[in-house]
């Protein structure tokens, strides 16, 4: 509840290319996250040496509000950080929409925010999401956005699930199979 009503939020993450902003808690975050704790405690730095140089000191008295901390993240995709935040503060992964055709590609994306942010639970619910997810009607659609996002763990997994010899004849026989780059 805490994280859905935004009350009391203390840092704003600006995410994408788009720059969808997302707000949090500086406690929460930090708490679970070395790398995101790092990330806030740099644009602290940088927002402290801003105040500096504005004002000649980082004790500024606002009549209104403080600004809020922003945590600039450009490359990363808006909705894996709010799955990936949402975990932070529940130690749940919440499914939207968990019948949407794009959430193994969605899924990957959580996952390798979970390595870079060095979540091992969250990465360890991705993979076992993924071997469940996985079947024959996506496995080349996986395979093709693992090796996109350099994840060779799942593209293993994909791999050995294709080669399979009750999934086999099926996938390779199938015309997304012909439309495959030759290195896969």
């Amino acid at each position: 509840k805490f994280l859905m009503s935004r009350h009391f939020c203390d840092v704003v993450f600006i995410v994408g290319p788009d720059e969808t902003k997302i707000p949090a808690h500086i406690a929460i975050i930090a708490a679970r996250s070395q790398y995101l704790k790092t990330k806030i405690i740099a644009a602290k730095e940088c927002q402290n040496q801003h105040f500096e140089k504005l004002f000649g000191t980082t004790e500024v008295n606002f009549s209104a509000e403080t600004p809020q901390l922003e945590v600039k993240m450009p490359i990363i995709q808006p909705d894996a950080f709010e799955m990936v935040l949402s975990y932070i503060y529940t130690d749940i992964i919440d499914f939207k929409d968990p019948f949407n055709k794009k959430i193994v590609v969605l899924m990957m994306q959580v996952y390798l925010l979970s390595q870079q942010f060095n979540i091992p639970r969250l990465e360890q619910l991705c993979v076992q999401y993924l071997e469940f997810k996985i079947a024959k009607s996506n496995v080349l659609e996986a395979l093709c956005n693992c090796d996109k996002l350099n994840l060779q763990l799942i593209k293993d997994y994909c791999m050995n699930y294709i080669i399979k010899e009750d999934h086999f004849q099926e996938i390779v026989n199938c015309s997304d199979f012909e439309t495959l780059e030759k290195p896969l």
